[in-house]
């Protein structure tokens, strides 16, 4: 009697387990599929920022690859396999987020440089060319000076 209340209690509590485990596999699926997505931001705004993110790109597309297999795994019953791979399509993405912020930053940085680099290059030339022009327009007009007080006066015939 007690081997066939035990029996019944496990055949009844199997679609509730299988229905908990269900529903955390949904929501690990969710928890990867929202990091995905908020790495392709973050990466996206790492390359607005000119930033070369091509192997962050690289990472984030094997992400996503395992974590396609993890939805259909899903859809199939699978939730065991749709569990691990949901897990593991987390750990493809963890740190992307912040290395693509990492390199936003740094980008950013680097273009503020170059900034500062061709203001100041450019105020450098400006002034030289000020100053080239100046000094060559007092050699010019020295020599037209000189060279205009050296000439006479041709004497004009009144026809």
């Amino acid at each position: 009697m007690i081997v066939a209340l035990l029996i019944c209690g496990m055949t009844l509590s199997w679609p509730l387990s299988a229905y908990c485990a269900n529903d955390d596999v949904s929501s690990q699926l969710t928890m990867a599929n929202s990091a995905v997505g908020e790495a392709l931001i973050a990466i996206r705004r790492a390359d607005d920022a000119g930033a070369d993110a091509s192997l962050l790109l690289d990472r984030l597309n094997a992400a996503n690859e395992v974590l396609a297999d993890a939805n259909q795994a899903f859809r199939q019953g699978d939730y065991v396999n749709a569990s691990l791979l949901a897990a593991r399509c987390l750990s493809l993405v963890d740190g992307i987020v912040n290395e693509a912020e990492s390199m936003r930053s740094q980008a950013e940085n680097e273009r503020q440089d170059r900034l500062l680099l061709t203001a100041s290059m450019s105020c450098i030339g400006v002034s030289m060319l000020v100053a080239f022009g100046l000094f060559g327009w007092r050699l010019l007009r020295r020599r037209y000076v000189r060279h205009a007080l050296g000439m006479k006066p041709e004497k004009v015939t009144q026809s």
